[in-house]
């Protein structure tokens, strides 16, 4: 069974290339897939909420992936969401 997942960027809201995602949808990938966490930025940022990636660059890369999806009519599954690990954070 053929299986293609566009994996687009390793953390939600560090970016990636909009060419490189014109790519991978042109492949006819099944599904969309990132993450949405983080490396372990130490206990001050986990605690605190503060999160490792700034909201504006979380909306621009979610908005380019549903786009994606929508065009593509795949699911798009996000791993853990925000960066801290907080509650209001995946809220």
């Amino acid at each position: 069974m053929d299986m293609r997942i566009l994996a687009p960027t390793g953390a939600l809201g560090a970016g990636f290339d909009t060419a490189a995602l014109d790519r991978g949808v042109a492949a006819g990938p099944h599904v969309i897939a990132c993450d949405a966490g983080s490396t372990d930025s130490g206990p001050a940022a986990l605690g605190s909420g503060t999160p490792k990636l700034s909201a504006q660059a979380v909306t621009r890369d979610l908005r380019l992936l549903l786009k994606a999806r929508d065009t593509l009519q795949v699911p798009l599954i996000i791993g853990s969401c925000g960066t801290s690990g907080r509650d209001d954070g995946v809220d």
